[in-house]
């Protein structure tokens, strides 16, 4: 079992590598030779629109469909701050570096949620790498047809016009952007295909979700009662618990105790995760999942769930902190979560300094030496030379 200094030693060890190239990456060169014939101020200088883009490249990305080839942009730009006079433009003093499929939208991407599907890092390369930092962003667009991601404080402008910091090489700044996809591929669509258009008006009140839901919540016919570690009860189902869990068809086939009482005490699930997981069991979703999430993932592995193990990843995968980065790659590798496996590993590949003093990341160390070597590759291609 290797110790944290051990692990320390493999760091500095790495620094001596090489990067390893990737299917997805490409170096951008911008030009600022025209800066100071130009403007001083950056805005001017890139014209109305504060941006500047690359040509368009292949990178390939991860939709809903799998991983698919598309056309992508670098832009760099600077962004408008807002003021109470409006005559009087202020930008701020840092440049955004941004990734999109639609280089004429830049300016919409920034509310759009993180998708953890692609993870994107970016730096400047000259004489190593400055400024290492991942974009994020996602799928937008009135039918998620658009990709965006982005870091709004990639570098201060004054640096890399600052002769000192040495980032232009003969008024170069080059770019290095590399994107990792990973694809799904235990999700489950969950979306219905929705006939035409007709004349005729739906009973909205009565869908199957909508009646599942409400057997649920009044036990209506219910022939099992289900009882979490804190004692509460849930009135439930045996055909619609068998049919949707491999684990409760074996138990209500064989003469297990369960059936001859029709009475299962789930001793490891508290009384919110059990109401999820019932929720999820009788409408495919789950309301609140994220403070519910690390109880249901074990219970999704256990009971061979794929889907709610997927919303599970999802839903912790938008949590991490350096706080919970270990404990969540941990869990991961028990419960043979891989998508929120590879995410978490490189969440703590870029936080490994703040990560490295939590007790979490002490007991990832004890628990799987070979997860660590992992994070220490992710690292050596993050490291300055």
């Amino acid at each position: 079992m290797k110790s944290q200094c051990d692990v320390v030693a493999v760091l500095l060890t790495l620094q001596m590598l090489r990067q390893v190239p990737t299917s997805n990456s490409y170096t951008w060169g911008v030009d600022f030779s025209e800066r100071s014939v130009v403007s001083e101020t950056f805005g001017q200088f890139m014209g109305l629109t504060d941006t500047i883009r690359s040509e368009g490249f292949s990178f390939k990305l991860s939709l809903e469909k799998g991983i698919t080839d598309l056309t992508v942009y670098l832009c760099l730009s600077q962004d408008r701050l807002k003021t109470d006079d409006c005559d009087n433009v202020q930008l701020s003093p840092w440049l955004r570096l941004t990734l999109t499929t639609s280089p004429d939208a830049v300016e919409h991407f920034a509310s759009q949620k993180n998708d953890i599907r692609n993870i994107c890092f970016a730096w400047i390369n000259e004489g190593g790498r400055h400024c290492i930092s991942r974009l994020t962003g996602g799928f937008h667009g009135p039918h998620g047809e658009d990709f965006t991601i982005s870091n709004e404080k990639f570098v201060l402008y004054d640096d890399v016009c600052n002769k000192d910091r040495n980032l232009l090489d003969y008024n170069i700044l080059l770019i290095d952007c590399e994107l990792h996809a990973f694809a799904f591929n235990d999700r489950v669509d969950s979306g219905l295909v929705q006939p035409p258009k007709s004349v005729v008006v739906d009973n909205t009140d009565h869908t199957l979700v909508k009646d599942l839901r409400r057997m649920l919540e009044t036990g209506q016919g219910s022939d099992v009662t289900l009882v979490a570690s804190d004692g509460r009860e849930f009135a439930a189902h045996v055909t619609i618990l068998s049919s949707r869990a491999q684990f409760f068809a074996k138990m209500f086939e064989h003469n297990m105790q369960e059936k001859q009482e029709k009475r299962v005490t789930i001793k490891d699930l508290e009384s919110d995760a059990l109401e999820g997981l019932l929720e999820f069991m009788y409408t495919d979703k789950v309301s609140n999942i994220t403070p519910i999430a690390v109880k249901l993932l074990p219970k999704a592995d256990e009971y061979d769930i794929p889907k709610l193990k997927t919303l599970c990843e999802e839903s912790m995968a938008q949590e991490l902190k350096s706080e919970n980065a270990a404990e969540f790659l941990l869990l991961a590798d028990v419960h043979h979560a891989s998508q929120l496996r590879e995410v978490a590993k490189h969440f703590i590949a870029t936080h490994w300094k703040d990560v490295r003093e939590t007790d979490g990341w002490k007991r990832l160390i004890s628990h799987s030496p070979q997860i660590v070597c992992e994070i220490t590759n992710i690292m050596a291609e993050l490291i300055v030379f």
